[in-house]
């Protein structure tokens, strides 16, 4: 299955959720959700097919604090759902 396919299905799912899917040592979202990461923490997009955002690993902490402190919904996918927050406004 490819990654846009993934974040699809995931974003189906979890529709009012940022949707980060974990790919090897990177983590990409797409669409809306790569636009909010962007006017967040100014991470460059990509705009092939559709938009794209992916960042290291590495930064993962520093996404979901911001995105913690914005409380903005989010859910960090693998192969199965491994971190989930929301906020209730």
């Amino acid at each position: 299955m490819k990654l846009y396919e993934k974040y699809l299905i995931n974003k189906n799912k979890y529709n009012n959720y940022v949707v980060l899917i974990k790919s090897g040592i990177f983590i990409e979202t797409f669409d809306k959700d790569a636009i909010i990461i962007n006017k967040l923490l100014g991470y460059k997009l990509i705009n092939n097919n559709n938009i794209r955002l992916g960042f290291s690993d590495k930064a993962l902490n520093k996404v979901l604090l911001e995105l913690r402190d914005n409380q903005i919904n989010y859910v960090l996918i693998d192969n199965v759902c491994i971190d989930k927050k929301k906020y209730n406004l």
